[in-house]
């Protein structure tokens, strides 16, 4: 059996963009630590990620800059003349912060969205 899963918790660092029908953005995520001297260091990464039909409209719709999401998806690598990618690829998320403001204040549903061919 085989498993290819990422959860992330991070922040978007500039709205999403939906192009062709497919919805990308990324977010940072950090991680604190002390280096050799004992010095507060941080280390940021970024990542890629893309969703697809009503999983891509949600977040579309009400994410934005700064806000903080939860990620649960797949790692998918792909080739484009002669360069490669590496991204996520959302199955489940949750609004961590700033989206849920937006919303009336009914709770927000996991939204689950698994497409059958990719489009890249």
């Amino acid at each position: 059996m085989s498993v290819n899963k990422v959860i992330l918790k991070g922040r978007l660092g500039k709205d999403p963009e939906n192009v062709s029908g497919v919805v990308k953005f990324s977010i940072a995520t950090s991680q604190k630590f002390k280096d050799k001297d004992g010095n507060s260091q941080e280390k940021t990464q970024w990542h890629s990620i893309v969703a697809f039909g009503k999983t891509g409209e949600v977040l579309e719709k009400y994410l934005h800059k700064g806000d903080e999401v939860y990620i649960d998806g797949q790692i998918e690598y792909r080739e484009h003349e002669g360069k490669y990618y590496t991204s996520i690829v959302v199955k489940e998320f949750d609004f961590i912060s700033g989206a849920k403001q937006t919303t009336t204040n009914k709770p927000v549903d996991v939204v689950t969205d698994e497409p059958d061919d990719l489009p890249f």
